[in-house]
């Protein structure tokens, strides 16, 4: 064999293969920028208020009375879950400077059907370059 042709063929194979690597490095990195430019449309999308919320809460400027837990609670959640969800209410609005007095009136399942740590996996695992 010529070593014109052995050189050429090596010189061709090597071109290929890295072009090729290109195209996908610039692939991968455009679905990435993809990727993030939707996850923060949908960030930006639940920082919205919105009318469906897993606990209703009704508040007023007169202190709250003393309730009833039990009278909240499902017949399916527990009373002392109750309480640290309003317990976990009642601090998120004193860290926001709310003082004003609160009763929670209904507290239902979100309707994630997948766990909190299930999607901290994927996002983890999804996340942009």
């Amino acid at each position: 064999m010529d070593w014109g042709y052995i050189i050429s063929i090596t010189i061709i194979g090597t071109l290929v293969v890295f072009s090729a690597l290109i195209l996908l490095v610039l692939f991968v990195q455009t679905m990435g920028i993809i990727s993030t430019k939707s996850s923060n449309k949908d960030k930006k999308d639940n920082d919205a208020p919105t009318e469906k919320s897993s606990a209703n809460i009704a508040t007023g400027q007169n202190p709250a009375k003393a309730q009833n837990i039990s009278s909240v609670a499902n017949d399916d959640i527990d009373s002392e879950i109750v309480a640290v969800i309003t317990a976990a209410i009642s601090q998120m609005r004193m860290s926001k400077g709310n003082k004003t007095s609160f009763r929670v009136k209904n507290i239902t399942r979100a309707s994630n059907s997948r766990p909190i740590w299930g999607l901290a996996g994927i996002q983890e695992n999804t996340r942009a370059f």
